[in-house]
């Protein structure tokens, strides 16, 4: 994970949204992720749980706005701001016969109190689930990569979602690495029940989710995934069943 280091804060030190600027961290990452409608389904929460999960609630607050224009603005859980943009999108890998649309991401985050800065707010209640899997370093002094696992319930303007994602860490160089080995460590330490549909037709980041969403009333935005690529690392991504 690179980072940057603690900045000044100088009150003239500033984001592109006229925000003040403390520590930053700067991650880039590599995602897949699927989102459904309505709670997830007992056997996907069967599956998941055990001994080594993480679980985390909390409230995000994102912008909408922002969100239209494929960025992802949101001030999580009251304590920091993120900023990601998506940098490009690869080839599509499959889960349980659904097509996963795989995006590389660059995000900014920093701790700061208040939603200034916020054009259009929309909360996104979060119960989050997490394992983290972690590659072996290529050599003693190498940076570590890996990747985590993540199965939320999510409700938005009175409606319950749920989504399952797979998210890296660490060196960018190892990001191909990362998502496939997290991804088969995973199916084989715990092969998908029937009934346990973690992918679906609709594959995005948040932003595109929520503008979905913020369409209009009676818009669930859960739409098909579009073969939209950008090169990159496919010879991986041939297919998970």
């Amino acid at each position: 994970m690179a980072r940057m280091g603690k900045q000044s804060g100088d009150p003239a030190m500033t984001d592109s949204t006229g925000l003040p600027i403390t520590t930053v961290s700067f991650l880039v990452t590599r995602e897949v992720r699927w989102f459904h409608e309505g709670p997830p389904p007992d056997a996907v929460l069967e599956w998941f749980d055990d001994d080594s999960i993480l679980r985390e609630s909390r409230a995000d607050v994102y912008d909408l706005a922002q969100a239209r224009r494929g960025i992802g603005l949101k001030y999580r859980g009251g304590t920091a701001y993120d900023i990601k943009h998506r940098t490009s999108v690869h080839e599509p890998i499959m889960l349980a016969g659904a097509v996963g649309r795989t995006e590389d991401w660059v995000k900014v985050s920093y701790p700061i109190g208040g939603e200034q800065g916020i054009e259009e707010p929309i909360v996104v209640e979060k119960q989050i689930v997490t394992k983290r899997f972690e590659l072996v370093a290529e050599s003693e002094s190498g940076e570590g990569a890996g990747c985590e696992v993540e199965l939320s319930s999510l409700r938005v303007a009175g409606d319950d979602y749920w989504s399952f994602g797979l998210e890296t860490f660490g060196s960018p160089a190892r990001r191909a690495a990362a998502l496939a080995g997290a991804l088969q460590r995973l199916l084989f330490e715990t092969p998908l029940p029937d009934g346990a549909p973690v992918s679906g037709p609709m594959s995005s980041g948040y932003p595109e989710f929520l503008a979905g969403i913020g369409d209009g009333p009676g818009r669930s935005g859960l739409t098909e995934v579009p073969d939209e690529r950008s090169g990159g690392d496919a010879a991986w991504g041939s297919g998970w069943a």
